[in-house]
């Protein structure tokens, strides 16, 4: 079970790397821009997301990219530190990973989420058709998969808050 952890961590400072290198440039893009309304995101500025990983490195990414769009972030690096977080605060949309430390985001959701009528985006590194279709069945809004596009995380977390705003009702 050590050599699986560590395993993961290796796998997670990978795609962190990748995903940071990759996106640089869109954050430097998004500061740039930050100033400029953005009819697309307008009824969406200081929504607040609750992002569940246990990776502090993509935490830190995702936190940066969303709040450049104007949302509030609360941040988890496991299922019980969320649920601390959701027993004070209901974000508008939660970014949740499938494998943490002391539990399934699967089960989670299920349990926790669906019952508040909270949107989840799955960011996961699970890219099996039977782990989205759970995904979905559990609740989830999207499913996306390690590594991910940054323009695909922000029009997810976009979708889910219109979905929940009932644009899409």
């Amino acid at each position: 079970m050590e050599h699986i952890s560590i395993l993961f961590e290796v796998l997670a400072y990978f795609v962190c790397s990748l995903v940071g290198q990759r996106d640089l440039l869109m954050l430097r893009r998004l500061r740039a821009d930050r100033q400029k309304p953005n009819p697309e995101l307008s009824g969406h500025n200081g929504k607040t997301i609750l992002l569940v990983d246990d990776s502090r490195e993509l935490l830190y990414l995702n936190e940066r990219i969303l709040r450049l769009q104007g949302h509030t972030i609360l941040s988890a690096g496991t299922l019980r530190e969320a649920g601390k977080v959701l027993e004070e605060v209901t974000p508008d949309v939660i970014v949740l990973d499938i494998d943490l430390p002391d539990g399934s985001g699967l089960a989670f959701c299920r349990e926790r989420c669906s019952r508040a009528d909270i949107p989840v985006v799955f960011l996961t590194a699970h890219s099996d058709a039977q782990t989205a279709k759970e995904g979905m069945e559990a609740g989830g809004f999207a499913f996306l998969t390690k590594p991910y596009d940054v323009e695909e995380l922000q029009r997810a977390v976009t979708d889910a808050m219109d979905r929940k705003a009932g644009v899409f009702a």
